[in-house]
């Protein structure tokens, strides 16, 4: 057992809410909503971040449908 397992900073990593609420439900009859609002907020964060990285690429890897036209076109083999 740690001596750090409860501080405040070890409560906001992403498997602390997962373990939590996997030992509470084990063990308890409550449901343990902080540790469920701590999985809802690294989930959401995880998919926006990914959403955002995901649209940056795709953006900067595409031609503007006004721009194809003027693309100089490629000799047929």
């Amino acid at each position: 057992m740690s001596s750090e397992a409860d501080s405040a900073l070890v409560r906001w990593l992403p498997s602390y809410g997962a373990m939590q609420t996997g030992t509470a439900a084990g063990f308890s009859t409550t449901a343990p909503l902080r540790g469920l609002a701590v999985q809802l907020t690294w989930f959401t964060g995880a998919t926006v971040t990914s959403l955002l990285v995901f649209r940056r690429r795709v953006r900067a890897r595409t031609v503007p449908l006004g721009e194809r036209s003027r693309a100089p076109a490629t000799p047929a083999e």
